[in-house]
């Protein structure tokens, strides 16, 4: 029986494990002297470097580009919103000018009226009335050629 268990034991031995997987090999460097191992790792560390610079350079470019897009959004739409506005505030001041006009027209329609209806006397004070209301305006045409000279 011990034969049989011995048998059994060896062919139950562990299955040899798979080897792990190797790092890539990092650059030979010759078995040289000293200096030459210590220049060798100081390229080694300012390719690195490098690479990290380059790297890192990349990711603020992308961010850059990125912050660049979202303002120019911003600007567009902020632009938008005030054409739309500068748009609609200049249809209600052209609304409005109409509806001054056309209450300055109506109250002028009245004015005439009830002057055409006034009687003799007034329209008289009314006609001297428009004729000193004119003539300041005259005088003061006529001082401001004297003053230039």
């Amino acid at each position: 029986m011990e034969r049989n268990e011995m048998a059994t034991a060896k062919k139950k031995a562990p299955a040899k494990r798979a080897a792990a997987p190797k790092k890539p090999a990092a650059k030979s460097r010759a078995k040289g002297n000293f200096f030459s191992n210590v220049l060798q790792g100081a390229r080694d560390q300012m390719d690195e470097f490098m690479g990290s610079a380059k790297h890192k350079a990349k990711e603020v470019a992308a961010k850059e580009k990125l912050i660049e897009k979202k303002l120019t959004k911003q600007v567009k739409t902020a632009e938008r919103k005030l054409k739309s506005q500068a748009k609609a505030a200049e249809k209600k001041a052209a609304q409005t000018g109409r509806q001054i006009k056309k209450q300055l027209g109506a109250l002028e329609t009245r004015a005439k009226k009830a002057i055409d209806k006034a009687p003799a006397k007034v329209k008289a004070k009314i006609a001297t009335a428009k004729k000193n209301v004119a003539a300041p305006k005259k005088k003061a045409a006529a001082r401001k050629p004297a003053a230039r000279k």
